[in-house]
């Protein structure tokens, strides 16, 4: 909530108009995948909140360098650092796009100055001192904890294969594409239509004046960074990854940033081009946009709390999409399965096989006599029942369905029965 507050805040500084933040929050807000995960993914979605705190105050340093809005900074980027390494990127971006605007506003901006040198030292040391604070592995030795933390980063030690595109792939093996096919067909096709236009508008802003650097050109060069830097050195450095784009929720409030740059743009382009009609361009546009996100809306209500399956027409035939990608990896389906288990199973104890430990850890949330009752055998052919998340298996198996939940069109979970008729 805190980070769609500062979302809002920071749509809010870039675009003036307030109906234009409103509609960033909302678009952060109607993404399904992202909802689905704010219940229960307690470090992407913290690291992605934060990042676009730091994010928010990264912009107030860089337009108005002084002490104060150093501390700041550095506090939430020290914060941020402690919960995922990659929060270094936040004083990183500090530092490049102080210079890059000292070099191009040579004029306006000095380098030199004491009040500079005094924010940038500052910065330096909070964050320094609040990321040793924050993070207990680097008490012993900051620097060897530091380095060794970028080290597991980027070779994160998960041997496990990925289902992708219809073949399982190791993680550490995976195409170039993963990310960027990921995060297209499972986020709302309206907001990649309007990315695409608001990326451009960026593009062409930079080469209209290549050696100008104003206030907004230097707040969507920032966005720009915190979106394409992680992906770019992700795929070239072949990081391992799994669990779709989760690892990467972070940059998607930057993508949701330049949707919206794309909806200002093509906002005052329908106003130049409708000239005697453009008071009715803003609601005109707002009913449209109302109107294309109702089913996004519908599914999200539907389907709580499995926002987490959502797919667009571009992933393709639902009911075939577990052929060809990840579906509930989290394994939050299970907890549906083992319900009905003990319900109709009226036995004191049922054996229950799973090859995925979330169907486990599920049992945790049944009522305590339920949990007594149910025993994971280490095979197959000891149990009485199979659950699967289709987790490492993209084909039903060929026995007795005796439950399946389905969201959307697609089965995402099945108990078999091993039990005879």
């Amino acid at each position: 909530y805190l980070g769609t507050i500062f979302f809002y805040l920071l749509c809010k500084k870039r675009f003036k108009r307030r109906w234009l933040a409103l509609a960033g929050s909302t678009f952060l807000i109607i993404s399904p995948r992202i909802f689905a995960h704010s219940f229960y993914n307690s470090k992407d979605l913290p690291f992605m909140g934060l990042f676009i705190v730091s994010s928010y105050f990264l912009l107030n340093f860089l337009e108005k360098t002084n002490t104060k809005n150093a501390i700041i900074l550095g506090v939430f980027a020290a914060t941020l650092t402690a919960i995922r390494v990659l929060g270094i990127l936040i004083p990183a971006f500090a530092i490049f796009f102080f210079l890059v605007n000292v070099l191009l506003n040579k004029k306006h901006m000095k380098l030199n100055s004491k009040e500079t040198i005094t924010a940038f030292l500052a910065l330096i040391s909070i964050y320094s001192l609040f990321t040793i604070l924050f993070w207990p592995v680097l008490w012993h030795n900051p620097l060897v904890g530091f380095y060794n933390a970028i080290q597991q980063m980027s070779q994160f030690p998960w041997e496990g294969t990925v289902l992708y595109l219809g073949e399982f792939i190791s993680s550490s093996q995976l195409p170039w594409h993963y990310l960027l096919v990921w995060i297209l067909v499972t986020t709302p096709v309206i907001y990649s239509l309007f990315f695409l236009v608001g990326a451009t508008q960026i593009i062409i802003s930079i080469f209209k004046k290549p050696r100008r650097l104003n206030k907004s050109i230097l707040r969507d060069l920032v966005i720009m960074a915190w979106l394409f830097i992680p992906l770019v050195s992700i795929i070239a450095t072949n990081a391992v990854l799994y669990d779709a784009w989760r690892h990467v929720f972070f940059v998607y409030p930057a993508f949701i940033y330049i949707a919206i740059l794309g909806l200002s743009s093509t906002s005052t382009n329908l106003k130049i081009i409708f000239s005697k009609h453009k008071a009715f361009i803003k609601p005109g546009l707002i009913s449209i946009l109302a109107f294309m996100l109702i089913s996004t809306i519908v599914f999200m209500v539907k389907n709580h709390p499995f926002q987490n399956m959502y797919f667009n027409f571009l992933a393709g035939n639902k009911t075939k999409i577990k052929q060809h990608l990840e579906m509930d990896y989290w394994g939050l389906s299970f907890r549906d399965g083992l319900e009905y288990l003990v319900k109709t199973d009226k036995r004191p104890q049922i054996k229950v096989f799973s090859v995925y430990y979330p169907a486990m850890t599920n049992t945790l949330m049944l009522e305590t006599n339920d949990q007594k009752r149910i025993t994971f055998t280490k095979t197959p052919p000891e149990a009485e029942y199979i659950l699967t998340n289709f987790r490492w298996q993209n084909k039903n198996l060929d026995l007795n369905k005796y439950y399946e939940l389905t969201v959307d069109g697609m089965n995402i979970m099945t108990v078999y029965s091993l039990l005879a008729d």
